[in-house]
C-alpha cells in the first residue's frame, strides 16, 4: 500500500510535466511538482522499515522511519497553505 501512493504521486508528477505547457495557472505546476518530492519521502519512508534493511541506521528505535514520514506530511501541509495563500495574494484564480 505505501508504494501505491508513491506510484500515484510519480503519476500525477509526470501528467503535469507532461501538461505544463496548457497550464494556465502555475501554481498548480507548483503543488504537481511537489508530489515528486512528497513521492520521494514516502519511498524513503517505505524503504527505512526494518526489515528492508537498505538504511541500516535508519531503524534505530523507530526514529528514521517517523522522521520520513512527519517530514513528508509537514512539508505536504506547508506547500499547501503557501500555495493557497501566494494565490489570494497575488489575485489569481484557482482553476480546479
Amino acid at each position: 500500500m505505501e508504494l501505491f501512493s508513491v506510484i500515484i504521486a510519480y503519476v500525477i508528477f509526470l501528467v503535469a510535466w507532461e501538461s505544463k505547457t496548457f497550464l494556465e495557472n502555475r501554481y498548480l505546476l507548483l503543488i504537481e511538482i511537489s508530489c515528486f518530492f512528497f513521492g520521494t519521502l514516502d519511498l524513503l519512508h517505505t524503504l527505512s522499515y526494518e526489515r528492508m534493511e537498505i538504511f541500516p541506521v535508519a531503524y534505530i528505535e523507530g526514529v528514521g522511519l517517523t522522521a520520513f514520514k512527519v517530514i513528508s506530511r509537514l512539508s505536504a501541509d506547508v506547500l499547501s497553505i503557501f500555495t493557497i495563500f501566494s494565490a489570494i495574494v497575488f489575485s489569481e484564480k484557482l482553476h480546479v
